[in-house]
């Protein structure tokens, strides 16, 4: 399971399902772009495209974790668990988890 994790999220666009998942920050001018549609964003936020070709899904964050984790569609995320024990059940495959802000 790739297990992504937003962090200081101000808003979220996406749709139930996403096609292509492919995640990216927003260049200069697609934030810009997004400005002008939905007003300020906050200092030190980020936007994160979700789709490959599509600037109509994402998330406004402060930072966004990813892994992959040996867990069933529907399990809790480790990154999002609060239990230290059940994160140390299920570490990330390869010992590694990814960020980005």
């Amino acid at each position: 399971m790739l297990d992504l994790f937003f962090t200081g999220i101000d808003r979220i666009a996406c749709g139930r399902d996403l096609d292509n998942l492919r995640l990216r920050r927003a260049s200069d001018v697609e934030r810009i772009v997004i400005m002008e549609r939905i007003g300020r964003i906050k200092t030190g936020a980020e936007i994160y495209f979700l789709e490959s070709g599509s600037v109509e899904s994402y998330v406004i964050a402060q930072r966004v974790y990813w892994a992959e984790f040996d867990l069933p569609y529907g399990a809790v995320s480790p990154l999002a668990a609060e239990e230290r024990d059940y994160r140390e059940a299920h570490p990330p495959i390869g010992g590694i988890v990814r960020y980005a802000d």
